[in-house]
């Protein structure tokens, strides 16, 4: 009830958004530049008088001469001129001032967007409207609202209107509804979202207490109807569930999956981990549904209650400011979000409660695995300039296309863009730096020395690649992690200088010029002061419109499009715009919540899960020191990383593995003393009792 009462609460009033277009030729006013044969300099002329006019339509002059044909008040008219001039997009993003006009503008019920072509001189008019015959007069009065001001202009200037540039409107304005499901889709969204929070804090407050029993009584079966190899941990076993989970990470390891899609006709791209993952979420459901000894178990814990907080307050943002955000036109954005956040999560719910505790040291190595394969294509990659990952699956047959963004190799700084199978050097140093103590606590704790090599080999690998991708970071987020080691084994690692010196001769080998081309950007003078550091910087004053207008819950998850908007290189900033305080501080518990579940398990060296436990807390420090760096939750390798990750922690440091009961062996018996005519004589005959009367 309480959903359906919310749900209708929330779709109250008219959802109906509409646009129209049109477009807009400024000509000559005698021969038109069509019918005759125009030089270079005569369209460059023109099209810059059309950037002209896209501004000149912005401002209250224009837009009121426009409200009169229209037949509504001039303040419920805004209009946005979009720079379409050859410039560094740094340069015209808005500043804190231009935002928070854009975003009273955006609060009128119709609105103008002029798009200026950079090399025709035709004007593209966008109009939106509460209706799409509202639209389509908006679009038709934007030309002739233009066209009475420059009249109006030339009579007060005493200029000849015969002499006045042509405004040609290329046809009449077309539009039509453009959220037709709207209400629709506010409806089921607020019903879930109510629907969920109230059956959460129903199913809290009704809860009984559990009485704790032990899981495996003496003699009874350490897992129940499971026989032979299916018993086993994994890779030994024929258990399908652990076996997809290898699959899915293996896919997010070694596939630009989200390049990857169906060619089908969808609301949503189709992408390849869309296609994987509900195929291990429904094998997840199918073992749930099993019988008690093979069912993954749902252990609740201080990282589920984080990650399920900001699923809630990202759900919330999106249903609060629903018609908001439905007006902006942002609405579909954020709709397309949600589904890839419960992606996140849910790849953390089936592998924290389908993975046993003694099968996670098997997966970390399997992880590891991947992760120097991983790192083995950036070095191939930063020698000889070719992706192979782009290369392989390029060559997909049908139904599946490939879609990499065509780029010239090089960043806005001239660094080559390396980044193996994910889109973003970052994103590749965050995904190494997760596996990356495994690999240096296997080296402390391996009793060999050809295991002590191995791991030693595969730290190196996973080094030299961070510094292949060119970035600064990578000097900043391994030394976070490694900052982690050395706080719980400090005396370990200093017998480790060794392998540091190894790792400064091979880097050089391996990527020559990587460490001098990483280490430039910091000593260099100015090397701070650069394109990527100053935007990152200039963001923090820039959101203080959006921050203000929706504090708390911010303006809904995924609806501030960076396209559209703004280029916030922070996964800091971007939760608190899209979900506000609340949700911010709920992005902020998921690293901090996975330290302190570990933390106290990591301070034990004699237990045999502190390396799990060491690890899970180098992975929470290293989100929140790569949520400063770059748009984490905008790309989707790393967080699928971290929450497999997180996974692995959880289900590793939830409870000890317990060991398969044995059969009772009987006592055996101490012959030590006894002669052989002893053994060897027949036992005495038993004598019959007669019962007592």
């Amino acid at each position: 009830m309480s959903g359906a009462f919310f749900a209708v609460l929330n779709t109250r009033g008219n959802l109906t958004v509409g646009a129209a277009t049109t477009g807009v030729m400024i000509d000559y006013p005698n021969a038109s530049i069509v019918d005759r044969n125009a030089l270079n300099a005569d369209v460059s002329t023109l099209q810059d008088r059309a950037e002209l006019y896209a501004n000149l339509l912005t401002t209250p002059p224009v837009l009121a001469d426009v409200a009169k044909h229209l037949g509504v008040p001039a303040g419920e008219i805004s209009g946005l001129a979009r720079v379409t001039a050859n410039i560094p997009h740094s340069l015209f993003q808005p500043r804190s001032e231009e935002r928070a006009s854009q975003i009273v503008d955006s609060l009128a019920p119709y609105r103008l967007e002029l798009e200026s072509n950079p090399d025709l001189p035709i004007l593209t008019i966008y109009a939106s409207a509460p209706s799409a015959p509202g639209a389509i007069r908006l679009a038709n009065s934007a030309v002739l609202g233009l066209r009475d001001y420059l009249r109006t202009v030339a009579q007060q200037e005493h200029f000849p209107q015969q002499d006045l540039p042509q405004v040609r409107q290329l046809g009449d304005a077309r539009g039509g509804v453009t959220n037709k499901k709207a209400r629709y889709t506010i409806g089921f969204l607020t019903f879930v979202t109510a629907f969920a929070l109230m059956f959460t804090v129903l199913f809290l407050l009704l809860r009984r207490p559990r009485i704790r029993r032990p899981e495996h009584l003496p003699g009874a079966e350490l897992r129940s109807r499971l026989t032979s190899s299916a018993a086993a941990d994994w890779p030994r076993t024929t258990r399908i569930l652990p076996w997809s989970v290898a699959l899915l990470i293996g896919i997010v390891w070694l596939t630009p999956f989200d390049k990857i899609q169906l060619a089908v006709s969808a609301p949503v791209n189709i992408t390849l981990d869309r296609i994987v993952l509900p195929f291990v979420a429904l094998i997840w459901l199918i073992a749930r549904a099993s019988v008690p000894g093979a069912r993954p178990r749902v252990r609740g814990s201080i990282v589920h209650l984080a990650l399920g907080l900001y699923v809630a307050c990202a759900f919330l943002s999106v249903v609060l400011d629903a018609h908001y955000i439905n007006q902006t036109g942002d609405i579909s954005i954020a709709i397309k979000k949600l589904p890839l956040l419960l992606s996140y999560a849910s790849v953390f719910l089936i592998v924290a409660s389908s993975i046993r505790p003694g099968e996670v040291p098997a997966f970390m190595k399997y992880s590891l695995g991947l992760a120097v394969l991983f790192a083995a294509e950036i070095i191939f990659e930063y020698h000889f300039k070719e992706n192979l990952f782009n290369v392989w699956f390029s060559k997909l047959p049908s139904p599946f296309e490939f879609s990499a963004p065509t780029t010239d190799g090089l960043d806005s700084l001239g660094r080559l863009w390396i980044e193996g199978s994910s889109d973003y050097g970052v994103e590749a140093i965050l995904m190494m730096t997760l596996v990356l103590p495994v690999a240096v606590i296997g080296v402390l704790d391996s009793k060999t020395l050809r295991r002590k090599a191995l791991y030693g080999m595969a730290t190196a690998i996973l080094v030299v690649a961070m510094f292949a991708t060119e970035r600064k970071s990578a000097l900043v987020v391994p030394s976070a992690a490694m900052l982690v080691l050395l706080y719980y084994r400090r005396s370990q690692l200093l017998k480790l200088s060794p392998l540091f010196l190894v790792l400064l001769v091979m880097v050089p080998v391996l990527a020559p010029g990587a460490i001098h081309g990483v280490l430039s950007q910091v000593t260099t003078p100015g090397g701070t002061h650069v394109a990527t550091v100053s935007d990152r910087t200039a963001d923090y004053d820039a959101i203080r419109p959006d921050l203000w207008s929706h504090l708390l819950f911010g303006r809904g998850y995924g609806s501030f499009d960076p396209a559209t908007y703004r280029v916030l290189d922070s996964a800091i900033l971007s939760p608190l715009v899209d979900t506000g305080v609340f949700g911010l501080l709920a992005y902020l518990s998921i690293g901090t919540s996975l330290v302190v579940f570990a933390r106290k398990i990591a301070r034990r060296p004699e237990d045999e899960r502190s390396m799990v436990a060491q690890t899970a807390v180098a992975g929470g420090v290293c989100l929140l020191v790569c949520s400063t760096l770059y748009d984490l939750l905008g790309f989707p390798h790393g967080p699928y990383t971290f929450f497999y990750v997180a996974g692995l922690a959880v289900a590793g440091l939830g409870s000890r593995a317990q060991p398969a009961p044995q059969e009772p062996r009987r006592p055996r018996l101490d012959l030590t003393g006894l002669s052989r005519a002893t053994l060897l004589a027949p036992p005495p005959p038993q004598q019959e009792t007669v019962p007592a009367r």
